[in-house]
């Protein structure tokens, strides 16, 4: 009974925070922001439009890919580095298909140039181009939601998966460059990371966990929900320790950079909602690639 209260939340959550976002961007924007070029902060595209965005989901591709691993990790039964090795063989393979595909459809929409620098992490916004930004923009956000997924995981009884996504992590970090990364202290970049924090932990994550219902191994609902609450506590005290690094005079600028010039925080939020719900479509390729069974067939 817990568990099936639990999965309605995890269906009703997200549904109830999109909904909402709908009626934001409809309050302020008006109907036609469901189709013309003005729901999206700064560039020209609809609502529709943010929810089909290639190119935006290209760019999340690398970063998404290692969450789907921490994911992953979070569900899987304890096993050894091999075979979580194939699993995450198994991931990368389906997550180059599926980037392949991305790839070819924001090729069409703005040329091929313009997604390889998507591909290669170079835009974080149209007027934030630079080797390794978005990685850079999005490092605070991964972290934070990688310990909440390590401490939901129990990292040290799934060893395995938890050190194929701690390489991806270094890697990720790699990619940032050591030189830029005390770039991630900006509040424009801590704002963003914010806004990352607030659209995967209300709307993706949720889905996420819904679709995986089945999946999850079968342990006692207390043990799942102190896992759960070891995680969202490792989470949340990285982002307040970030929080307090900057000083308390510097989080009205992370508010300010959370939202663009001429639009209120809330319909910032509310458009960004949606714009993560192509990278989910990732992250259910991915994870179905880790939960398989030993002998290789899919996990029911």
């Amino acid at each position: 009974m817990r568990r099936s209260i639990l999965r309605l939340f995890l269906v009703a959550l997200p549904a109830a925070v999109l909904s909402a976002s709908l009626g934001i961007v409809l309050y302020e924007l008006g109907p036609a922001a469901l189709l013309a070029s003005v729901a999206h902060e700064n560039e020209p595209r609809s609502l529709l439009g943010i929810v089909l965005f290639p190119g935006h989901a290209l760019r999340e591709l690398p970063h998404v890919l290692v969450l789907t691993l921490v994911f992953g990790g979070a569900l899987v039964p304890a096993r050894d580095v091999r075979l979580a090795a194939r699993q995450a063989a198994t991931v990368l393979a389906r997550a180059t298909a599926f980037g392949a595909a991305l790839f070819l459809w924001a090729s069409l929409e703005s040329g091929w140039r313009a997604a390889w620098v998507d591909l290669t992490q170079q835009r974080g916004a149209p007027d934030l181009l630079a080797p390794g930004v978005h990685v850079r923009l999005h490092l605070m956000s991964d972290l934070a939601l990688a310990l909440l997924f390590f401490g939901a995981a129990g990292l040290f009884e799934r060893a395995g998966m938890g050190a194929i996504a701690l390489v991806g992590m270094a890697l990720l970090a790699g990619m940032a460059g050591v030189s830029g990364l005390a770039e991630i202290a900006h509040p424009r970049f801590v704002g963003h990371a914010a806004r990352e924090v607030f659209a995967q932990t209300l709307v993706t994550l949720p889905l996420l966990m819904a679709w995986t219902w089945r999946r999850i191994p079968l342990e006692p609902v207390a043990a799942l929900r102190t896992r759960w609450w070891t995680g969202g506590a490792l989470a949340a005290g990285f982002v307040v320790t970030a929080l307090l690094g900057l000083g308390v005079g510097r989080v009205s600028d992370v508010l300010r950079y959370s939202s663009a010039p001429g639009r209120s925080l809330a319909l910032n939020l509310a458009a960004h909602n949606f714009e993560h719900l192509l990278d989910l479509l990732l992250l259910v390729v991915g994870v179905s690639g880790v939960l398989r069974d030993d002998d290789g067939r899919s996990g029911e």
